[in-house]
């Protein structure tokens, strides 16, 4: 598939990245409020249940391939982040961060926008 961009010469082919910004948001929320109303996930479950080999952080997900550069963000601070802290913002993960994932905060002390509690979920 093939869809041509209007701000750009050159077509946007179908394993391309797409920024959609927070328009996924809902989508998200919608999915894993199924999943639960299903049991098939626990929101006060830690992230670590469902990432027990850690989360791999792309720092500059829109570079070129070649560019990309990642991080691992441990089980050890996953195991401190539970589902609904990533869907409500108090995660302590920061809005964006294009080096080394860590926590801005303790999780579930405060709130702050994050874009990449969102990425991870």
């Amino acid at each position: 598939m093939v869809l041509q961009s209007c701000r750009a010469a050159q077509p946007l082919v179908w394993e391309g990245i797409v920024q959609a910004a927070s328009l996924t948001k809902p989508a998200i929320a919608f999915a894993l409020l199924e999943l639960a109303c299903t049991g098939l996930i626990d929101l006060q479950a830690p992230i670590s249940d469902y990432l027990p080999q850690g989360y791999e952080h792309r720092q500059n997900p829109f570079a070129a391939v070649a560019e990309r550069k990642t991080d691992k963000m441990p089980v050890q601070t996953l195991s401190r982040i539970s589902v609904d802290q990533l869907l409500n913002h108090s995660s302590g993960l920061p809005n964006w961060s294009d080096g080394i994932l860590a926590l801005a905060f303790e999780p579930g002390t405060r709130w702050q926008y994050s874009g990449e509690g969102y990425v991870l979920l």
